[in-house]
């Protein structure tokens, strides 16, 4: 994805008959608080971490949740 870009997609959607009302990049950084909602995103958007699984990054996720609750 990373490829992704407005320049690619406008044109398409707009030949598949979409109305484009507006387009906006979005740069930033993201904070979470807790380990589910940082799941939750990463499964939403995988291609930030390809691969990404729960069952292979348990001890990780784990631990990364008890410094979360540590601070």
């Amino acid at each position: 994805w990373p490829d992704a870009a407005p320049e690619k997609y406008v044109p398409r959607l707009r030949a598949a008959g979409l109305a484009i009302v507006d387009v906006q990049d979005w740069q930033g950084s993201l904070r979470f608080l807790d380990v589910g909602a940082l799941v939750y995103y990463l499964k939403a958007v995988p291609w930030l971490v390809p691969g990404f699984s729960v069952a292979t990054q348990r001890d990780t996720l784990f631990a990364l949740q008890d410094r979360l609750d540590a601070d």
